[in-house]
């Protein structure tokens, strides 16, 4: 359990929380182990849950193209989580993988219990959010600038 808390501490949006809130999400995880190309989900299908790799790694896949590849302690689902759309990405195992996962309805009772978590989450997912979105500004005001003739 001690090993969960620490990857939990990892997670950009469960660092600034108490013990005893740490505690809480731990107690509300499942454990769930994917294999080599199995799917954890496809683009445009309902979200319910968003996930914690605890070991292995992850591909997120748009149509044919790979958009990136995540490893331990790395989310999936935290924009769904804010949002409540669906799936952005596909996303399946690159290798045999466990995952944490984290019921949006579990999450969202706990932050009736603990009323402060609530607000450090989001606040966490937000900045983080920005800063990716800020990212990819850059990337296509510097990489994608129209030819001028």
């Amino acid at each position: 359990m001690d090993n969960n808390i620490e990857l939990l501490l990892k997670v950009f949006f469960f660092r600034d929380l108490s013990p005893d809130e740490l505690l809480a999400i731990m107690a509300i995880t499942r454990r769930e182990q994917y294999t080599m190309g199995q799917r954890v989900f496809e683009a445009g299908t309902p979200s319910d849950s968003l996930y914690i790799i605890k070991n292995g790694s992850m591909m997120v896949k748009s149509g044919p193209v790979v958009l990136a590849a995540l490893g331990i302690g790395d989310t999936i689902g935290e924009m769904s989580f804010v949002d409540r759309g669906n799936r952005s990405a596909t996303i399946a195992a690159i290798e045999e993988t466990e995952l944490l996962k984290v019921s949006f309805t579990d999450l969202e009772e706990l932050f009736e219990k603990y009323t402060q978590m609530a607000g450090k989450i989001y606040k966490a997912m937000a900045v983080a959010l920005s800063q990716r979105l800020r990212e990819m500004d850059e990337t296509l005001r510097t990489k994608y600038q129209p030819i001028k003739c």
